[in-house]
């Protein structure tokens, strides 16, 4: 004969509260991404994920889940693209290959790498090899670009401790924004200044 189980009442787990970040932090990402930003080329739009990828990284490590970092990212981004003024185009005025009022392709007599004669049924490239040398360039380009984009965007989000107001350093008298209340010096040079006058 089986033993009866007694039953025990399920343990009830409390949803953790959703992350939200306070007026002020979200101000200096969405100044820090809009600085970012300014500096993508072709287009203001060119370094978007980049940034978007920087900051969700940063939420993440802090201890947010994916889903609410994400979309903080994603409203922080499209924020600072609003403050700069970037207008998405329509889908006609991103196709390079195009002119702007119609459909007309744009003829081409020589290759755009090497400016070698295009052959029959070619358009931008004489053959494979400019066609990939081309990509491999534009891809090194951009890349170092994204990098820089996405760690700025990765360390503006994952700074644990709130923007403190300016304060003038102890040594030099300059205006600096501490990271921690408890910041003195503007930097590690005025800080081994004082230890080394022996000033407390």
């Amino acid at each position: 004969m089986l033993a009866r189980v007694p039953w025990v009442k399920p343990l009830k787990i409390a949803k953790p509260k959703p992350k939200k970040i306070t007026r002020d932090r979200r101000r200096h990402l969405v100044n820090t991404v809009a600085d970012v930003l300014k500096t993508g080329e072709p287009t203001r739009f060119a370094l978007e994920a980049s940034c978007r990828s920087g900051l969700r990284a940063g939420f993440c490590l802090e201890g947010w889940n994916w889903q609410e970092a994400d979309a903080t990212a994603a409203e922080i981004v499209a924020a600072a693209l609003h403050m700069i003024g970037a207008k998405r185009p329509t889908w006609q005025q991103g196709q390079p290959e195009w002119t702007q009022h119609g459909v007309v392709a744009e003829e081409r007599t020589t290759c755009i790498r090497c400016k070698g004669e295009l052959p029959e049924g070619h358009y931008k490239y004489c053959g494979n090899l400019c066609a990939q040398a081309a990509k491999q360039a534009r891809m090194r380009e951009r890349r170092k670009d994204e990098l820089l984009a996405y760690q700025r965007a990765r360390y503006a989000a994952g700074k644990l401790h709130p923007i403190q107001p300016p304060r003038p350093c102890e040594t030099c008298g300059k205006e600096f924004r501490p990271r921690k209340k408890t910041a003195r010096f503007c930097s590690g040079s005025c800080s081994n200044r004082r230890a080394n006058h022996g000033w407390r």
